[in-house]
């Protein structure tokens, strides 16, 4: 019988246990190395596409007032609804981001707008439904994963679904404040006091006005356009994190809609630092001053985060300027302890902000005026 075919003395080769692990291990680390470097880069794509957003409203502002001569106002009267053969009037009417969309290649739905009525009624129930990419940040979590939408009952009795949006103008150093009466008599006095760019206007004689303080025009920028802010991030997801939720029943779901002037939906100010951190205290006791003025409120109490600029994008927020460039605005920016601003109550029972003896504007809030006449270097932000 002859030899074996079979190679006497050969091994069977492949890998142990322990060899198998080791590998797994080193790749388990460099996957851990590599994270954070492909999470960056992901948010980085992000913060160059709502900088492209911003670029796209800064222009879109730009060319209306190409064409109109003024930039566009917020916050106009409108009639809400009819009661018992009379129109009830709101001043919720349609704000800037609707009276731009015709330079925003969305001229059908600009058509579709009826600005005779305000957006909370039948007539504008589509246009209010219509949701627009270019109005939500990527980073923006509750704009990108839920769904944009919150239901809510128009004043006219109609089933409403309204749309968010990222980005709200700018009106200023503060958001008026009616003072515990709610009154409206007051409004033309309060606006007058407006400094910023997206500046409410149009409140006639109903409320007590004299038919608006006007828009603003390029020529009343005299801080210079490269100096004053147009359009800034107000994420909001950043709502729900102050303690709401779409649905929720509060007044932070009831922000943020891309279609009504109201405070806290397409405008903000600058009271608040970029980001601002609320304590809980402030909550708790609305730092209510014994006249009954709220510290730093606008009007009704809305929350703080929803009348101010914040985003997710790490360390700071986009900024669209009056002159079209964007710019990314550090939280560390310098302003003013807003803790120290407090509201008084004149006899007119109108809330005014007063600053202490010695506090001026922070380089923040100074960007948010157009005309304050104060020097700033590009280095200061």
């Amino acid at each position: 019988m002859g030899p074996s075919s079979r190679p006497g003395g050969a091994g069977r080769s492949g890998f142990t246990l322990i060899e198998l692990l080791v590998v797994i291990a080193i790749i388990a680390v460099l996957i851990a190395l590599l994270l954070p470097a492909v999470q960056s880069a992901r948010e980085a794509a992000r913060r160059t596409q709502c900088t492209n957003n911003m670029k796209q409203l800064a222009l879109a502002t730009l060319n209306y007032e190409s064409s109109n001569g003024c930039l566009p106002i917020n916050r106009t009267t409108a009639p809400s609804f009819r009661t018992s053969g009379a129109i009830v009037w709101t001043v919720d009417g349609f704000g800037a981001l609707a009276r731009i969309s015709n330079f925003t290649e969305q001229q059908p739905l600009y058509n579709a707008i009826n600005f005779t009525w305000c957006p909370y009624t039948y007539s504008n129930s589509t246009v209010v439904s219509t949701g627009l990419s270019f109005l939500w940040c990527p980073s923006d979590p509750l704009i990108v994963n839920l769904g944009f939408y919150e239901l809510a009952p128009g004043w006219d009795g109609s089933n409403m679904v309204m749309r968010y949006s990222s980005y709200a103008g700018m009106i200023g150093t503060y958001i008026p404040n009616n003072g515990v009466t709610n009154t409206r008599t007051q409004l033309p006095t309060l606006l007058s006091k407006e400094n910023g760019a997206m500046i409410d206007a149009g409140y006639p004689v109903v409320y007590g006005g004299n038919g608006g303080i006007g828009p603003v025009t390029l020529a009343k920028i005299t801080d210079g356009t490269s100096n004053s802010m147009m359009w800034a991030e107000r994420a909001q997801g950043k709502l729900e994190q102050a303690g709401g939720s779409p649905g929720g029943g509060s007044e932070f779901e009831c922000k943020g809609w891309w279609s009504d002037a109201e405070y806290g939906d397409t405008t903000i100010s600058s009271f608040y630092p970029p980001n601002v951190a609320i304590p809980p205290a402030y909550y708790v006791s609305g730092w209510q001053n014994p006249d009954g003025c709220e510290n730093g409120l606008p009007e009704g109490g809305d929350s703080p985060v929803s009348i101010s600029a914040g985003s997710f994008h790490p360390g700071g927020v986009n900024i669209a300027f009056c002159d079209g460039s964007v710019h990314f605005i550090k939280n560390s920016i310098n302003s003013w302890n807003w803790m120290a601003v407090t509201r008084v109550k004149n006899t007119t029972s109108a809330c005014y902000p007063v600053p202490p003896a010695g506090t001026g504007l922070g380089v923040w809030q100074a960007l948010s005026t157009i005309n304050g006449g104060e020097v700033l270097s590009s280095d200061q932000y």
